[in-house]
């Protein structure tokens, strides 16, 4: 759900990372004075479920663990609740992409966030924003349990800042 756009919207690219390669595969990198350099997610090196550079892939792959891996490999999750955890947060994920990409009238996804603010500027925008946002009554709920699910169960969140924490470990 990392690499796919569902749970992030963007990566760092640090030192050492294949920048070239990164850029010729579709990862434009970007900058921002909070983040530093960055590629939006989802990851064009993400085909049929498989990263397709998997050998030379961004730092931020390998190292990265959320929150719902950091409980497992703590103990405090027992692998069937991981999993049982995972599939009802893809199953909801599975409902809401394709729901909220009909929507806006996407045929390629972007990251889940990016199109929560699409959407909510598309409802926005409506002759009856109401009405519009009652007649997807059912989208928007799925909308809710997703960003729950991930909120709850996958977030690695910074003690400190309340930040989603995006750092590359040394391991």
């Amino acid at each position: 759900m990392c690499c796919d756009g569902t749970y992030l919207s963007w990566a760092p690219v640090v030192e050492g990372d294949d920048r070239e390669g990164l850029a010729s595969i579709g990862h434009p990198i970007r900058f921002a004075e909070a983040r530093g350099d960055y590629f939006d997610l989802p990851c064009p090196a993400l085909v049929d479920k498989c990263c397709t550079v998997y050998g030379h892939r961004p730092s931020i792959c390998p190292s990265y663990r959320c929150g719902m891996l950091n409980r497992f490999a703590s103990g405090l999750v027992s692998t069937s609740d991981a999993l049982a955890t995972i599939a009802r947060t893809l199953e909801v994920r599975d409902r809401v992409r394709p729901a909220m990409m009909e929507r806006l009238g996407q045929s390629e996804p972007k990251s889940m966030y990016l199109m929560y603010s699409e959407l909510e500027a598309w409802y926005d925008a409506a002759p009856d924003p109401t009405a519009a946002r009652t007649a997807d009554a059912a989208l928007l709920a799925d909308i809710g349990m997703l960003r729950l699910l991930l909120k709850k169960y996958f977030e690695k969140r910074d003690a400190i800042t309340d930040d989603i924490d995006m750092t590359v470990s040394q391991a």
